[in-house]
């Protein structure tokens, strides 16, 4: 036999022992960390992958939790995946909820935001809820958030995101038809306050923080809320702002007591048990308090008291 002959069979010997060594050692042990391809791509990927599954757990059952709040609060509403032209005029309304962004581009129109804020992408700052819009800005709802573009006249504009055309409120009025009520109950409320003993804006104003906030104005709101009013600011915007301010929501009011406090600060007197009675079992069908809210300043009543008190509606 030739020693080249000898020298091949003698390597693949050597291949053999080695070859038989790493099968034996696939998985590796503490004295020799010798691991195959086959440990690392069977049980030690089997093993991370579980591990990753068991970290990343309540953060997926979280984030699946918020993708169904998303979709819950989204029943009722439309989805523009890119700017689609809107418009709606003093009978009608739009919503718009978390990520959806409005840009009015004529027309006039105030934003009110029921919960969270709202953003003009266009100046990078928080918007206060009953301002006016302004025409080519782009005004965008941030997570948890829902606002409503109430039209003073018809207004044409692009939208995005969820939102909706909600048709506002305009009957009953506030106060019950003559057939319905005979009388109005007396007022037990000593801080109610009838236009014809006390008008005049500085009136208006402070029956808002009594019976909405449950105390008098502060010197600076007060003198703040008579200078917007005082320049031709409506007085649907000034009481929106208030009854839906933070400080109002911490009262955590129920439906019935909600319904009272508007008929106290909005018309000035205690509600009457037809009205009453209505607009508890719309807010218990269903109904939103903003739009409860607008049934009772697009009254009659509520227009007579603005005028009473020298304001605009």
């Amino acid at each position: 036999m030739s020693f080249t002959l000898k020298r091949a069979i003698s390597i693949v010997l050597v291949m053999a022992v080695l070859l038989g060594m790493v099968n034996a050692l696939a998985a590796g042990t503490t004295t020799d960390p010798l691991i195959s391809r086959n440990y690392l791509e069977g049980t030690y990927r089997t093993s991370l992958r579980s591990g990753i599954d068991i970290a990343l757990a309540p953060v997926i059952t979280a984030e699946r939790n918020r993708l169904a709040e998303i979709n819950r609060d989204s029943v009722g509403f439309t989805f523009a995946p890119m700017f689609n032209g809107i418009s709606a005029d003093s009978l009608n309304n739009i919503v718009l909820r978390s990520g959806a962004s409005f840009t009015m581009t004529s027309g006039t129109a105030t934003i009110n935001i029921n919960r969270g804020t709202v953003i003009n992408l266009s100046t990078g700052r928080a918007v206060t809820s009953g301002s006016q819009l302004a025409r080519n800005e782009r005004y965008f709802c941030a997570e948890n958030t829902t606002a409503t573009i109430v039209a003073s006249s018809s207004l044409v504009g692009y939208v995005d995101g969820y939102h909706k055309i909600e048709l506002r409120p305009t009957s009953p009025p506030a106060s019950p038809p003559p057939s319905t009520s005979t009388s109005r109950p007396p007022s037990t409320s000593s801080s109610s306050t009838n236009p014809s003993s006390q008008r005049g804006i500085q009136g208006f104003v402070t029956r808002l923080y009594v019976e909405g906030l449950g105390r008098n104005p502060d010197r600076g709101g007060l003198n703040h809320w008579m200078s917007i009013l005082e320049n031709g600011g409506s007085g649907t915007t000034v009481a929106h702002v208030i009854i839906f301010s933070t400080e109002m929501q911490r009262r955590n009011l129920s439906n019935a007591d909600f319904v009272e406090v508007l008929y106290r600060s909005l018309l000035g007197r205690n509600s009457d048990l037809a009205g009453r009675t209505f607009w508890i079992n719309r807010l218990n069908s269903g109904a939103s308090r903003v739009s409860v809210f607008y049934g009772f300043t697009n009254s009659p009543e509520f227009g007579q008291i603005s005028s009473a008190h020298g304001i605009r509606r």
